[in-house]
């Protein structure tokens, strides 16, 4: 069975990495939360055959389910609506007899969701709100610590452990430590270095690169976008980064950005799926031939817009169930994002979570016509893929007639591209919109995030 692990360094280096990772288990021990045990199951259940995966997955579900029906209104009401009862539950596919639920649910029976069980602390949360609008959720200490361990697992993938020398491009005020005195020692100790995305400039981008050069960092994490321009302002200064492994969770990474990375840090690109709602769903190992689920921790589908399981590499919605949070059980939960499977075969890593092939965004990246024809965002990307005096783009459209884009330009840009365009847009959909083009001087993220499709018409 071969794992893939990049190499871990020098004795010195192994060792600390060694000391640090007891002296943390020991001190997460000590604070109650048992991070070591929930990564020792995690470590046997990647390797779990197909019978002994999905028998996991329904004794976590039928649990779930029973406490969601005795603590949760919301989820006695539905169940009950719908004659469904949990605990005669015997296979994953009844989970299906019951409704999805949507952002629109949860945004109006909140306080209905969260769970009455007594003594279990809960903490309130909300999404980055780069859709347009943040969603609320809670959680509880043991979604945080399993959401760790796991975390711990996907990035032993490829070799990273705490104590190694780590970037983080932080997209949002979550993501950011907590500068108290205690954070900082701690970011010292763990050798990380962060960057807030907030404030991104070219100025102090290149400046931030300049040190790392000096630095020498082991991985870097971040949002697409942020890696991307990290990578386009170490390739213009010839800044020499060299990583053994860069991350990208939070966002869609396309495959322009991933060539750009790759080149300019000269080493593998992981990519990640997850949502601040629910994280990690699935990541890359180091084959890269798809993502693998955390089905031993979540229940993942993918669906048509009849509600039916897709054929692997058929575009579908997703919609997973958490085992781990018992604080709000996300059931059924339709998140908004697009993905296919991947062909059911063995991994050469030795893991059996199943693979996803890819994730294509969200519902709101994909454009309509009145005629009903589909366009994702894919086929932009192509659009201006190559083109030269375009340091950032965005497509949005905004009723069923018109789209506009905006393009951030450099000194090389091309007026008649404006025109090239245009035409090329038209001659796909059939002329199908009104197409207005700006330059701008800047094109704002959304919560540290860029998305270069957006559709204001809703998804159907």
């Amino acid at each position: 069975m071969t794992t893939g692990v990049m190499p871990a360094g020098g004795r010195v280096i192994r060792v600390y990495r060694h000391v640090f990772g007891a002296a943390w288990a020991g001190w997460q021990w000590a604070r109650g939360r048992p991070e070591g045990a929930y990564r020792r199951a995690l470590e046997r259940s990647q390797y779990f055959d197909r019978d002994a995966l999905r028998a996991l997955q329904l004794r976590e579900l039928r649990r779930l389910l029973v406490h969601a029906y005795e603590f949760v209104p919301f989820y006695r009401g539905r169940f009950d609506a719908a004659g469904f009862r949990p605990d005669r539950i015997r296979s994953l596919e009844e989970l299906r007899e019951l409704p999805e639920l949507t952002k629109a649910d949860i945004r109006a029976h909140l306080p209905d969701l969260v769970s009455t069980r007594p003594g279990r602390a809960v903490e309130r949360r909300t999404t980055s709100g780069s859709t347009g609008v943040p969603l609320e959720f809670f959680l509880d200490e043991r979604y945080r610590t399993v959401g760790e361990a796991a975390r711990a697992r996907s990035q032993s993938w490829y070799g990273f452990a705490r104590g190694d020398k780590s970037v983080h491009l932080a997209g949002s005020a979550w993501d950011l430590p907590r500068w108290s005195r205690r954070q900082r020692t701690l970011a010292r100790v763990e050798r990380q270095r962060w960057f807030n995305l907030f404030d991104m400039t070219e100025a102090r981008l290149r400046d931030f690169a300049q040190g790392l050069e000096r630095w020498r960092p082991d991985f870097i994490f971040g949002y697409a976008s942020g890696l991307h321009a990290l990578a386009k302002t170490t390739e213009r200064n010839q800044f020499r980064i060299r990583p053994r492994t860069v991350q990208s969770h939070a966002e869609q990474l396309w495959d322009f950005q991933r060539r750009t990375i790759e080149e300019a840090f000269q080493c593998p690109l992981i990519d990640t799926y997850g949502a601040r709602e629910s994280s990690p769903i699935a990541t890359q190992c180091l084959v890269r031939d798809g993502l693998h689920v955390m089905a031993d921790l979540r229940l993942v589908e993918v669906l048509d817009d009849e509600g039916r399981p897709t054929e692997p590499g058929q575009v579908g919605r997703v919609v997973l169930t958490d085992f781990t949070n018992y604080a709000m059980p996300l059931i059924r939960y339709a998140n908004e994002d697009l993905a296919s499977w991947r062909e059911d075969a063995p991994c050469p890593c030795g893991r059996t979570l199943p693979r996803l092939a890819a994730i294509h965004g969200r519902s709101s990246d994909v454009v309509r016509t009145k005629s009903g024809m589909r366009i994702h965002g894919y086929f932009f990307m192509f659009l201006f893929y190559g083109a030269q005096g375009i340091e950032q783009f965005q497509i949005r459209q905004t009723s069923l007639d018109d789209l506009e884009i905006l393009i951030q330009p450099t000194q090389a840009f091309r007026p008649e591209f404006i025109t090239e365009l245009k035409e090329k847009i038209d001659a796909h959909t059939g002329s199908a919109f009104r197409v207005s083009c700006r330059l701008v001087e800047r094109i704002p993220a959304t919560a540290g995030k860029h998305r270069f499709t957006i559709s204001d018409v809703p998804f159907e």
